[in-house]
């Protein structure tokens, strides 16, 4: 049971001049954060749907999409496979859908989060999938050496 946090009116207002850790997240479809769809849309102001349900021809983001938290909000989906049998772990595609500020600290910090993921997952490999890229897919990619 998790254990209850009391604060008071004047540490809200203390707190509110405060820098928040920007911090990256690859959330799993099935987190307590957005297993719940009406919640998520609440909290993020976020539609997400796993998509390996969704008929391919239908799918927006791909099959088994992450959202990525950056800080407290949800910027994105990472579309990623563990193939597992050749140890590479592949990047399908990246939509972000939120304008980061600090596109550089952003894609550093996600750079870490594939490369644990892949780890994870048994991957020695990464390997850059999409077709095309912006400029958040070509950094993360520099990033990840690819």
């Amino acid at each position: 049971m998790p254990t209850p946090f009391f604060t008071s009116e004047a540490i809200l207002k203390d707190l509110l001049g405060q820098r928040v850790c920007k911090s990256v997240h690859l959330l799993s479809p099935f987190d307590n954060a957005v297993i719940k769809r009406k919640r998520i849309q609440q909290l993020f102001d976020c539609d997400y749907q796993i998509e390996y349900y969704v008929p391919a021809h239908n799918r927006r983001f791909g099959y088994y999409c992450l959202p990525i938290l950056f800080g407290t909000d949800i910027v994105g989906r990472l579309d990623p496979k563990a193939d597992r049998q050749n140890g590479e772990f592949i990047i399908n595609s990246l939509h972000l859908e939120k304008p980061i500020k600090d596109i550089e600290r952003f894609t550093e910090k996600l750079a870490e989060k594939v490369k644990l993921a892949a780890t994870f997952n048994n991957c020695d490999k990464i390997r850059w999938q999409p077709a095309h890229s912006d400029k958040a897919g070509r950094m993360l990619a520099e990033k990840l050496k690819l």
